[in-house]
C-alpha cells in the first residue's frame, strides 16, 4: 500500500510527527528501509567494515584494544588478568564444561600469584627458570632429553646439576655408556650396593663396620674378583708368573709332582721317571740289592754274616770280650808271645835270657 496522504511529506523528507509505523515488511531492495528487528539480527549484517570511529571513542591502532566502555585503550606494559571462574571463556555461554580453546598474548615479562592449570602445560622456549623453595611432582617418572628423535647423542651428557661451591653432576656419558657422579656415593648403615640385580649370583658390597677398616680395589681390567670364599675360581692365568716364592707355598702342601710345570734334573723331564739305579754288594760275607728310579722311596740294606765262632766263609768278628775262635791262622808275626804253648811250623824262634828254671820252648 502507497502512503498517498501529502500533508505527511515535507520539503526533504517523511515526517512521522513523533508517530510509529508499525506493520512494515523487511527490506528486500537496496533502498529499503530496515525495520528494527532486521536490522538486531546478525545473520542479516552484510559483510563490509565498520569504521573504528563507529566502534568506540578514542585511537584505533595495533597497540590498543577495543574495552567494553567502547573505548580504544592502550596495551599495558605488564597485563593483570583478575576475577573470578568462568570470567575468561572460550565460548559465549558460562557452563561448568567449556570447550574450545584461549590464546592469551603476553609481553616478554608477566607476573602471576597463583597460577592452577587443571589441563596441559606446554612451554616452548630456550629455559625453563622455576624460581621455588620445593619442587612436587605427582608424577613417579620424569622424562628429560625428549626431543623428536632421541639418540645416544641428544642424550649425551644429560642428567641432573646440583649448584655448589663446585657443580655436583650426575650424567649420562655417550662414551662410556654409564652414569657418572662427580661426587662420592654414600650408602647409609644397613644398605647395599647390589650388583645384578637381586636375583641368585647377585654381589653386595657392605660398608666397612669402622670407617677406614675395609678397602676394596678393582684393578683397571675386566675380570671375575676372587674371594677367599670362593672355590675352585683361581685359574693359572690369573697368577702373573714369579708372583708366587717359596715362603707362599706351605710345607705341608704335598703337591704332586704331576700338578708341577715341566724343568730338568739329571736330563729328565720333571714328572718322568729317572734312570733305574741298582745298587748291590759284592764280596764273601756280604748280601743286599736294591734299585731307585725316583717313582718311589727305596732302602739299600747291606747284611753280613760276621760271627765270632770257627765258621767257614764267615765274615770273623769278635765277641763281647773282644776274642774269636779260629781253625789255622796263617800269618808273619813278630813280637812277643808271652801264653803260647806250642809253636808249629815255627823258624827263627829266639829264646830270650830269661831267669825261670821252666823256661823253654818246645818245637815240633
Amino acid at each position: 500500500m502507497a502512503v498517498t496522504n501529502k500533508k505527511l511529506f515535507g520539503k526533504y523528507g517523511f515526517d512521522a510527527n513523533n508517530a510509529s509505523i508499525t506493520n512494515v515488511a523487511d527490506p528486500t531492495n537496496a533502498q529499503d528501509v530496515a525495520t528494527k528487528s532486521y536490522s538486531q539480527n546478525a545473520s542479516n549484517l552484510a559483510t563490509g567494515t565498520v569504521p573504528t570511529a563507529r566502534l568506540a571513542s578514542g585511537t584505533a591502532s595495533s597497540s590498543t584494544y577495543l574495552r567494553g566502555d567502547s573505548t580504544w585503550q592502550s596495551l599495558p606494559a605488564t597485563t593483570t588478568i583478575t576475577g573470578t571462574d568462568q570470567q575468561i571463556l572460550a565460548n559465549s555461554t558460562y557452563s561448568s564444561a567449556q570447550s574450545g580453546s584461549v590464546t592469551l598474548s603476553f609481553p616478554s615479562t608477566v607476573a602471576l600469584t597463583n597460577l592452577t592449570i587443571s589441563g596441559d602445560l606446554t612451554v616452548n622456549g630456550t629455559t625453563t627458570n622455576l624460581n621455588s623453595t620445593n619442587l612436587v611432582v605427582e608424577d613417579k617418572n620424569i622424562v628429560i632429553a625428549d626431543v623428536a628423535s632421541p639418540t645416544n647423542t641428544t642424550a649425551d651428557g644429560g642428567g641432573i646439576t646440583l649448584k655448589g661451591a663446585t657443580d655436583k653432576t650426575f650424567n649420562w656419558y655417550s662414551a662410556t655408556g654409564a652414569w657418572t657422579s662427580s661426587e662420592h656415593l654414600s650408602v647409609a648403615s644397613g644398605k647395599n650396593i647390589l650388583l645384578n640385580g637381586s636375583t641368585s649370583g647377585t654381589i653386595t658390597l657392605s660398608p666397612a663396620a669402622t670407617a677406614g677398616t675395609n678397602t676394596i680395589t678393582l684393578p683397571a681390567t675386566t675380570g671375575t674378583v676372587v674371594t677367599t670364599g670362593d672355590s675352585g675360581t683361581v685359574t693359572s692365568t690369573m697368577i702373573a708368573d714369579g708372583t708366587i716364592v717359596d715362603a707362599d707355598i706351605n710345607a705341608s702342601a704335598s703337591i704332586a709332582v704331576s700338578k708341577l710345570a715341566a724343568s730338568t734334573i739329571s736330563g729328565k723331564t720333571l714328572g718322568n721317571n729317572l734312570d733305574t739305579l741298582t745298587l748291590a754288594v759284592s764280596g764273601t760275607g756280604l748280601s743286599g740289592s736294591a734299585t731307585y728310579n725316583g717313582s718311589a722311596a727305596a732302602t739299600f740294606t747291606v747284611t753280613s754274616n760276621a760271627t765270632s765262632a770257627n765258621t767257614a766263609s764267615t765274615i770273623v768278628a769278635r765277641d763281647a770280650s773282644g776274642n774269636f775262635t779260629a781253625g789255622t791262622i796263617t800269618a808273619d808275626l813278630s813280637g812277643n808271645a808271652t801264653t803260647a804253648t806250642t809253636a808249629t811250623n815255627s823258624t827263627n824262634v829266639a829264646v830270650t835270657n830269661d831267669t825261670t828254671t821252666s823256661s823253654y820252648a818246645p818245637l815240633s
